[in-house]
């Protein structure tokens, strides 16, 4: 402002404004122009700059995309010279998501006052939650003579039932002679459950 003719920045521009929009340092003045009269040049603005938009970081995500509470799904972030944002709210080079539910993850990279664009996101992160193991209905005759067979029915399973000798199915039958300690080894997906032997 205050001048009456043409106003030329020290970057060869002219006019009244200049838009400053390559990434670099700048220290500006300016002068007037009028008729064939130019003025001093006018006190420098220093301190200007545009900082390069840092790049969005390369996540890697876990081995497997679908595991089964209690594990976890840990995703790293590389390429970030600051901090690494993640779409969830987390900071931080890596991120663990450990609660029951389907992600979609997504971070950024900053850098001073620089926020880089959205990384690709990493979909089909998933964590299952466990099912509880079946419940046993054992015969009421625990022993008996062979030829005479004894049979287990499991209930509370909504996947497949797999008894701890190998079969699977809601009921096992036994006919072999000896003496059997069972445990329940419970599939449903990718989720597997395994009860305490005693």
């Amino acid at each position: 402002s205050g001048c009456a003719g043409t106003v030329n920045w020290s970057n060869g521009s002219s006019g009244t404004s200049i838009v400053l929009s390559s990434v670099g340092t700048y220290s500006i003045t300016t002068t007037c122009t009028v008729g064939s009269c130019i003025s001093p040049a006018s006190v420098a603005v220093t301190g200007l700059q545009i900082v390069a938009q840092p790049a969005a970081p390369t996540i890697t995500p876990p081995g497997s995309l679908v595991v089964c509470a209690p594990s976890t799904l840990t995703l790293t972030a590389s390429g970030c010279a600051g901090t690494v944002n993640w779409s969830n709210g987390s900071s931080g080079s890596s991120l663990t998501l450990s609660s029951v539910g389907t992600y979609s993850i997504s971070a950024t990279c900053t850098v001073g006052s620089c926020t880089s664009l959205a990384s690709a996101a990493v979909t089909g992160l998933q964590i299952v939650a466990q099912p509880t193991a079946p419940m046993i209905t054992a015969p009421a005759t625990k022993v008996v003579c062979s030829p005479s067979t004894l049979s287990l029915t499991a209930s509370g399973c909504a996947g497949t039932v797999n008894w701890s000798n190998g079969s699977s199915g809601s009921s096992l039958t036994l006919s072999s002679v000896g003496r059997i300690v069972f445990l329940l080894l419970v599939q449903l997906g990718l989720v597997q459950v395994q009860p305490v032997q005693q």
